[in-house]
């Protein structure tokens, strides 16, 4: 069964701060059906066509995480202390991992789309501020699951230093831990590792083939 999901989910801030160019529909994600097959672009990515690197932001907060859809706040001191409580230490220890995986999002999202995107001649470093677009991922909503993390991630492209200044809002498909086991240390690096990996993907698919 497992396998099978992961199958289904590849194949196919504060979040009201960033103005939108064009109306957006409903958006029906959620990591226990998809919900969305494929990428929803709402504004235009053509702009980018042509750079060869970006600048990227990923925004750690997470306002619905687990089955309860609890904020990132609430739902990891609830788990912190409940493992504590089981066995002395074991919160603590996964909030270590927890904190760690935060600190590396932003880099193995990069390290995924550079797997793509390399071929085109485009090249993300971590600290590329200069370049004329930014893209910031954010993410809705983020599940542990059979152990596997999926997370449903939104990528908005904006003039790098003018955030109101919107180009694109990207709403991705459910994401999941399937790709990256030899650049990350543990699942949740992975999630992010696969959507970097998948939008790269995509990018190449829509600007440069």
């Amino acid at each position: 069964m497992k396998s099978s999901i992961y199958l289904i989910i590849i194949s196919f801030i504060s979040f009201a701060t960033i103005p939108l160019i064009a109306q957006e529909t409903p958006d029906n994600r959620n990591v226990w059906v998809g919900g969305q097959s494929g990428y929803v672009v709402f504004g235009d990515l053509a702009p980018l066509k042509g750079q060869t690197t970006f600048n990227v932001i990923v925004d750690t907060r997470i306002p619905q995480m687990g089955a309860t859809y609890e904020p990132d706040s609430v739902y990891v001191a609830k788990r912190v202390s409940e493992w504590n409580a089981e066995r002395h230490g074991k919160g603590d220890q996964w909030l270590s991992y927890w904190n760690d995986s935060k600190a590396h999002f932003k880099s193995v999202f990069i390290a995924g789309m550079n797997e793509k995107l390399s071929k085109e001649g485009i090249q993300i470093g971590l600290d590329d501020y200069d370049s004329e677009y930014t893209m910031i991922l954010k993410t809705k909503h983020m599940m542990e699951f059979m152990g596997a993390i999926f997370i449903v991630p939104d990528i908005y492209v904006v003039k790098t230093g003018q955030t109101s200044d919107t180009v694109a809002h990207v709403r991705c498909p459910v994401n999941n831990s399937a790709l990256g086991k030899q650049y990350c240390v543990g699942t949740f690096e992975q999630a992010y590792y696969t959507t970097g990996a998948l939008f790269g993907r995509y990018l190449r698919k829509v600007l440069y083939k």
